[in-house]
């Protein structure tokens, strides 16, 4: 019963920290209050780039996802790019698309309400998710 009771509380839990993101035109919506600002450099499967609403010129994230294939989609990788910080983490993902990775990072609290970066926040981000691919991965390329 115990065990029970501690699962019911454990689920209320998560699901009442959840987060609502949306992405309507420019605008990256958390819970419905504007947080952050993105724009698309690259359609598909690209790039995005986020901006704190605080200075909209200043890129907070970019979510790039690389390949190195364009029809080999099992070594898809997603790398986030906290710019203002210059860490970066590198995630193996199945084509997610970028409402729910933003919605990760709104899990992880990456962000304050202005849109500006928790650099404690950040780096237990990477701690718990970087899975290093970059580094761990040989490209050989023909000549």
């Amino acid at each position: 019963m115990k065990k029970l009771l501690l699962l019911a509380a454990l689920s209320t839990a998560t699901i009442a920290s959840a987060q609502k993101v949306q992405l309507k035109k420019d605008a990256v919506l958390i819970d419905g209050a504007h947080t952050l600002n993105f724009k698309r450099t690259i359609m598909g499967a690209g790039q995005i780039n986020l901006f704190s609403i605080a200075d909209n010129k200043e890129q907070v994230a970019m979510f790039v996802n690389d390949n190195q294939t364009a029809t080999f989609y099992d070594d898809d990788f997603l790398q986030i790019k906290f710019i203002p910080l210059g860490l970066t983490a590198e995630i193996k993902h199945n084509h997610m698309p970028w409402k729910t990775q933003i919605s990760l990072l709104a899990k992880n609290e990456i962000f304050t309400a202005a849109g500006e970066l928790r650099p404690d926040k950040v780096e237990l981000f990477i701690k718990n998710y970087d899975e290093n691919i970059t580094n761990r991965t040989i490209i050989i390329k023909n000549n």
